[in-house]
């Protein structure tokens, strides 16, 4: 309805983009100070539908001021450049190409390359300029034209835009941290505000988030997606390492072992040291887990990925499986 009614609709593109820069900062500010920390524990929920509503207002509360506007931009930026006499077809045909390849470039560096490479707080920071950046280069143009109808006075018009900028600026200069405490526990991470866990990595990989915990009493958790996948516990401990033995005991010869999914390495590490293995694969799919996390649990999972026995293979262990042309004595994966 504003697109079809305003006669100056690339003014209100251009400050619709500029308002984004703030509701891009809402969501940053949201998800790392306000929204793990609702007092909130959905473990006591007796069905998920219960949960669901919630999770409904959770998103909404976070994203919908941005996708207002981004929806907002599609219509204004056809009513920017709709001319009388112009073909309609031809006129949405091309701004609608350009969306879309914009949606491919802006789907895959923003979740493959800005996160994995810059990080959370980076990537919000990078998306608060950019906003700014196609602000101004939509609202200045309009200051500098000679037209009556577009700016009284450049001058005068000019001093909103600055103004604007500047506190782009600032919101992109604040935006917060992830908290550690919300990679390791995800939705729980409010039930563990206030214990003493000292998370002693957090990262941000490819395919997902993890972090190394340390409990008052010494025990090392390993997370991943906000999650504990394993642990340093004597009876997760019995676990892994049951895994791995069963696994070069059961076989007559095992001489070649694959192992699915690293986690913190102990499985790995049980297989790593018996006598008749000669070569063993570890297929993991996030790059972060071997080459980080499984350092933290080097003194109980005997640093298997140093071991020279072990290669470790970058991939989605089913994918890996129905490519390799390699054989196996034994498989293992663990059931959890």
């Amino acid at each position: 309805v504003m697109a079809r009614g305003l006669d100056r609709p690339r003014l209100a593109l251009g400050w619709v983009q500029m308002l984004l820069c703030g509701a891009i900062a809402w969501a940053a500010y949201t998800l790392a100070l306000s929204l793990p920390f609702w007092p909130i524990d959905p473990s006591i929920a007796t069905s998920p539908w219960y949960n669901f509503p919630l999770d409904l207002a959770r998103a909404f509360w976070v994203v919908l001021p941005a996708s207002i506007l981004w929806g907002a931009s599609f219509p204004l930026a056809l009513a920017s450049v709709a001319t009388k006499g112009q073909d309609p077809g031809r006129l949405v045909g091309g701004v609608y190409a350009a969306n879309t390849v914009g949606a491919i470039v802006g789907a895959i560096g923003g979740s493959l390359l800005m996160v994995t490479w810059l990080g959370t707080q980076h990537s919000q920071q990078a998306l608060i300029i950019l906003s700014g950046l196609a602000a101004l280069l939509v609202l200045e143009p309009l200051q500098s034209s000679t037209e009556p109808s577009a700016a009284r006075s450049s001058w005068a018009g000019m001093i909103p835009i600055v103004l604007g900028a500047v506190v782009a600026a600032l919101l992109a200069r604040n935006v917060p941290p992830i908290p550690k405490l919300l990679v390791a526990y995800g939705r729980y991470a409010a039930t563990r505000a206030h214990q003493n866990i000292d998370v002693i990595y957090m990262g941000e990989g490819w395919n997902a988030s993890v972090a190394v915990t340390r409990l008052p009493g010494g025990v090392l958790n390993y997370h991943n997606a906000g999650k504990v996948q394993a642990s340093s516990e004597p009876q997760d401990m019995r676990l892994q390492r049951m895994l791995g033995h069963m696994t070069t005991l059961i076989p007559k010869s095992p001489k070649k072992v694959l192992v699915i999914g690293c986690g913190a390495g102990v499985t790995a590490g049980a297989v790593s040291i018996d006598p008749y293995l000669e070569h063993e694969t570890i297929a993991e799919i996030e790059p972060l887990v071997p080459s980080v996390v499984s350092t933290y649990f080097g003194d109980h999972n005997f640093n298997v990925i140093k071991n020279p026995k072990v290669h470790v293979q970058l991939d989605d262990a089913r994918h890996y499986l129905m490519t390799t042309k390699e054989k196996f004595d034994a498989i293992t994966s663990d059931p959890l």
